[in-house]
């Protein structure tokens, strides 16, 4: 199960990620939109190693499950499949480049 104390380097990082997601422009507009966040989310939760299926309730249940539609995972499926699905997924719907390389720094630095 995805483990749900954070280290502080881990906590660092979510904070740093968070303000990504919630950053704004000078006309107080967020620079990525929520639905580009949300499509975008459930790459990073599953490049982190995060089973979809361990979620029954909850905002990551809610977030996998909107997913779920837009990727077309089946029903029952496995962790490799909401992967696969994932994949292909985001070969047709690519996240946006900006907010790929604001997220990849965060990572990276």
């Amino acid at each position: 199960m995805f483990q749900t104390q954070l280290t502080p380097e881990e906590q660092e990082i979510a904070e740093r990620l968070t303000e990504v997601f919630e950053a704004q422009d000078e006309n107080c507009d967020f620079v990525f939109p929520d639905e580009e966040v949300r499509r975008f989310l459930p790459a990073l939760l599953l490049s982190a190693g995060v089973d979809p299926n361990e979620y029954s309730s909850g905002p990551l249940a809610d977030l996998f499950v909107e997913f779920r539609t837009w990727a077309g995972v089946p029903e029952i499926a496995s962790a490799q499949d909401w992967v696969d699905a994932a994949c292909e997924y985001y070969k047709k719907q690519p996240p946006n480049p900006e907010l790929l390389a604001a997220v990849q720094e965060v990572l990276n630095s």
